[in-house]
């Protein structure tokens, strides 16, 4: 996380000016880690920063939930200028539980911000991730700025006049997570809230209790101060594109233009074939 300007102040600082920032989501597999994260990647990139990913994904056969080899992550570079790397160490990292914790911890830079999801550091799910205690409440995360938060319980909270289930409810954490990050990075919710409606649109309910999570999340923060900096990350300075329709791109998606691209220069036939559980379609 490299500081570019500061904004001189009293302690504490309020804003600060940063080239680039690398971020990770971490939790279980069914947390929404890869959905969250791609929804902060393609916020920041319509925002006009620079964006690299890298989504870690779990065994396909899927662990028990709270294992280290269960734990799923999301991680990305912002900034204003090229990136090339998603990043060596992390400067914040999101940990739903404490297997994320274990597995990610290593990657933090000193001093960096760790927010953690509170309320699933039990002793059963401490001892599952390999602690022998709670890690939070000894010295050994000392070098980091812990920012501890029932996510749990604030979602239920956030969404107890909607008719979800408690598991339907939990599940809205991750969004939670990304209004907190999208206040900590000073990025606009509307076109995230505008994407839940449409991806949910069947399923009205649980759009309702994603758009109200991420809202709850930014309000947190801005209610509570629990941080005492915020960031902002100045548009790419090299950005001086015309005016049309770009694409963000994955690289799937981007290996699959190519062959298509190359089979249409060559005038030769391009075969594509989905295996999916075994069967050929």
């Amino acid at each position: 996380m490299t500081i570019v300007t500061t904004e001189k102040k009293l302690h504490p600082i309020k804003n600060l000016v940063l080239k680039n920032v690398v971020i990770r989501f971490a939790g279980d597999s069914g947390d929404g880690m890869q959905l969250t994260g791609e929804r902060l990647a393609k916020l920041s990139a319509m925002m006009g920063n620079d964006v690299l990913t890298l989504a870690d994904y779990p065994a396909e056969i899927r662990a028990p939930a709270g294992s280290l080899g269960g734990v799923s992550g999301y991680q990305m570079t912002i900034g204003s200028t090229d990136i090339y790397t998603t990043g060596d160490k992390i400067d914040i990292l999101v940990a739903m539980n404490p297997a994320a914790l274990k597995v990610n911890i290593g990657l933090m830079k000193k001093g960096g911000v760790v927010i953690i999801n509170s309320s699933t550091f039990t002793k059963k799910n401490c001892l599952k991730a390999g602690y022998t205690e709670n890690p939070l409440d000894g010295n050994d995360l000392c070098s980091y700025r812990m920012i501890l938060v029932d996510i749990s319980k604030l979602v239920k909270e956030a969404l107890k006049n909607i008719a979800l289930s408690n598991k339907e409810k939990e599940r809205c954490k991750n969004f939670f997570s990304l209004g907190m990050i999208c206040w900590l990075l000073n990025r606009k919710i509307h076109t995230t809230v505008n994407w839940i409606e449409k991806k949910f649109s069947k399923r009205r309910l649980i759009a309702e209790g994603n758009q109200k999570a991420l809202k709850a999340g930014l309000k947190y923060c801005h209610s509570n101060e629990i941080f005492s900096t915020s960031f902002f990350i100045n548009k790419k300075s090299s950005c001086n594109l015309e005016k049309g329709t770009y694409a963000y791109i994955d690289g799937n998606t981007a290996t699959s233009w190519g062959l298509i691209c190359a089979a249409y220069k060559a005038k030769k036939m391009l075969f594509f074939r989905i295996i999916s559980n075994h069967t050929c379609h």
